[in-house]
């Protein structure tokens, strides 16, 4: 017997379908252009927007190292979050949310979850959006993270 889907397990899947769009795309610091180059905050904002599940932020531009010295750890990404999102634990995170990692001295790096242990994230050492085993990546194995969810 088939389970009809729920709305919220809908919209679930139609974020994880628009952040894999992205999967290859460059990196490329405080852009928001599919196939041309994308940063991981921008990532998240095109991907929401384009899901229907927030309304399209116009980032300050802000410098490539601006959590080394970052005066709010909150700047940027957790201020936008906590705008249209509801922060959630660990354990209520699930395919669709998406997790913040404290890099430096700010809450300065945010992946997609897209399924177990998998997130989407646009980062700078692999040059392309990728898919990454966040279980296995010692990037989300050493540093503090935080989850959002929309739901």
């Amino acid at each position: 017997m088939t389970q009809a889907l729920t709305h919220e397990q809908l919209e679930r899947d139609e974020v994880i379908a628009e952040a894999h769009k992205w999967v290859g795309t460059p990196f490329k610091h405080d852009a928001e252009v599919l196939g041309g180059g994308v940063d991981c905050a921008h990532l998240v904002n095109a991907v929401y927007t384009a899901a229907n599940r927030m309304t399209h932020i116009k980032f300050p531009h802000y410098a490539p190292d601006w959590w080394k010295h970052a005066k709010n750890p909150e700047q940027h990404i957790i201020e936008n979050a906590k705008l249209h999102f509801k922060e959630i634990t660990a354990a209520q995170a699930k395919p669709g949310d998406w997790v913040v990692l404290f890099i430096g001295k700010a809450w300065a790096h945010c992946a997609i979850i897209v399924g177990d242990h998998q997130v989407i994230e646009a980062w700078p050492t692999r040059a392309l959006v990728s898919l990454v085993n966040s279980r296995e990546e010692r990037l989300y194995r050493t540093h503090q993270k935080r989850y959002f969810t929309c739901w």
